[in-house]
């Protein structure tokens, strides 16, 4: 158990060598005794006691109380007097001197135990509360969010440095001798002025709630510059009332974070402008060349069907390749168009309950059938699902199936193509598989990607944009179904596509 450690200044020595006995039984450890206000000074710059029992009357210059006024000048110790005097002045002038009790000689043991016990416990107390104060100012000023204080008026009491440097104000504002009210117009994220009642401290002490996260600009009064910042505000209430007294309002300035937010919402809008005006421009730019192409080959049939008997068989096969050349052009275009149209939102969807063996597939295999067999290819179809109802776009699901059937046969220079339909679950799953010529593990991440072939340059073997499984992933997203791909070099590929069944 601590032992309370006393010094005691007392000049009549039998008094002294009593007081130090009856405190030694009281189990105080008695530091020393002392009978002058100088020796007192100079052994509490070697020694700290826990209490001193000081009496008033003293030898020399320095009587108890002058001793005292020097100790409190610069010693935290508890002071408790010893004297025989009761006379008012001799009251008063040590009282003057806070000391932590005043015992009249001839002192009884227990009034000297409770005094000694009080004066420990409350220095006790106050050192700590010091300790948290200091700890509270240190960071109350070193913060980097401000803080202020007002009353049940708004009125500001007090500010942080940080808020001071925040909101423009200066130490002359919270001078004692200025009345009137420190003014702040805040305005919120549309740069409206913010009236009084909706500002965070208002509901704060209106309503006795928190409030958080509130983002409002203020114009610095030093700067004139604008600052953005997000505050919360916390009601202070006393224990008999229900009502805040005061309102403390935390706040931390967020103008480069606001900055960066809008240059980033305009680099957005500028972004999707552009790519808008681009799209826009590619849409308008297909339209005008299929419309002549069009033209094109539908003379080119009619000259055909005219002259067909006529030409020699070299400048028949002209007509072919002219054929051809015309139909890859106008594919081309197309891809193109649905392209921009689904990234400008203006593809038109239509969206039904249909079978997708019936009304989709069984066209779309029947059309290339003969393809694949003038390539020297075997397509094959199996149907093993026992429902193949789904809820789709019938173009654009249709559209998924062409590009890949096309791609596969397109891939594919000898074997099979093999097109099988079935259930797992709540789900109808297509495969797609081919024995061609694969894709790498190091291209099929960017497989979907548009504009992008695993063949590039001059010496590319097959034609084609790079657009067709793009589509398809985004006809494959348009209608809420999924694609997975297994592929390996020289061995073929299995695109599979993943719809929800309904009943």
């Amino acid at each position: 158990m601590y032992k309370i450690s006393i010094l005691i200044v007392e000049d009549e020595l039998i008094i002294a060598e009593s007081l130090k006995t009856t405190l030694s039984g009281l189990n105080y450890d008695v530091l020393a005794v002392l009978s002058t206000g100088e020796e007192a000074l100079d052994f509490l710059s070697q020694v700290s006691p826990d209490v001193i029992l000081m009496d008033i009357n003293l030898p020399g210059e320095l009587d108890g109380i002058k001793t005292v006024e020097k100790i409190k000048s610069g010693f935290a110790v508890p002071i408790i007097y010893l004297s025989a005097h009761e006379d008012k002045e001799t009251l008063n002038s040590a009282l003057e001197t806070l000391p932590s009790a005043y015992i009249i000689k001839p002192y009884k043991e227990n009034e000297l135990r409770i005094a000694i016990e009080l004066a420990f416990s409350k220095h006790q107390i106050e050192k700590k509360l010091k300790e948290s104060e200091a700890k509270y100012r240190t960071l109350h000023e070193t913060m980097k969010q401000g803080i202020i204080f007002q009353d049940s008026k708004g009125k500001i009491i007090s500010a942080n440095p940080a808020a001071k440097r925040i909101l423009g104000l200066k130490e002359k504002d919270f001078s004692e001798s200025k009345n009137e009210e420190i003014k702040l117009d805040f305005i919120d994220e549309n740069m409206q002025p913010l009236p009084p009642e909706k500002l965070p401290y208002s509901i704060a002490l209106n309503t006795g709630k928190f409030i958080d996260n509130v983002v409002m600009g203020i114009i610095n009064s030093n700067s004139n510059s604008l600052h953005w910042l997000k505050v919360d505000a916390r009601p202070i209430f006393r224990e008999e009332n229900h009502r805040p007294y005061q309102v403390y309002t935390l706040f931390e300035d967020i103008t480069e974070q606001v900055k960066q937010e809008r240059q980033l919402i305009v680099a957005k809008e500028n972004a999707e402008k552009s790519d808008k005006l681009k799209t826009e421009f590619l849409a308008q730019m297909s339209h005008e060349i299929r419309t002549p192409i069009n033209n094109i080959l539908t003379f080119i049939t009619l000259l055909k069907d005219e002259f067909e008997d006529k030409l020699p068989d070299d400048l028949q096969y002209s007509f072919q390749i002219l054929d051809s050349s015309s139909k890859r052009l106008i594919r081309t275009i197309e891809l193109i168009l649905n392209m921009s149209k689904i990234q400008t939102g203006s593809f038109e969807t239509n969206f039904e309950n249909l079978d997708l063996v019936k009304e989709v597939l069984d066209d779309i295999v029947m059309e290339f059938y003969s393809r694949a067999k003038e390539r020297g290819l075997v397509l094959q179809f199996e149907n093993a699902a026992d429902s193949t109802m789904i809820h789709g776009d019938k173009y654009s699901v249709g559209q998924i199936f062409v590009n890949l059937i096309g791609n596969a046969i397109k891939y594919t220079e000898e074997g099979t193509i093999k097109i099988k339909v079935q259930n797992e679950e709540n789900s109808i799953l297509v495969d797609i598989e081919d024995t061609g010529k694969g894709i790498s593990k190091e291209y099929l991440p960017k497989i979907f990607e548009p504009f992008t072939q695993e063949d590039t340059g001059y010496a590319r073997r097959f034609e084609g944009t790079g657009l067709g499984l793009s589509l398809v992933k985004k006809y494959v997203e348009l209608n809420k179904a999924k694609i997975s791909i297994e592929s390996e070099i020289n061995k073929g590929s299995t695109f599979t596509v993943t719809f929800d069944k309904i009943s």
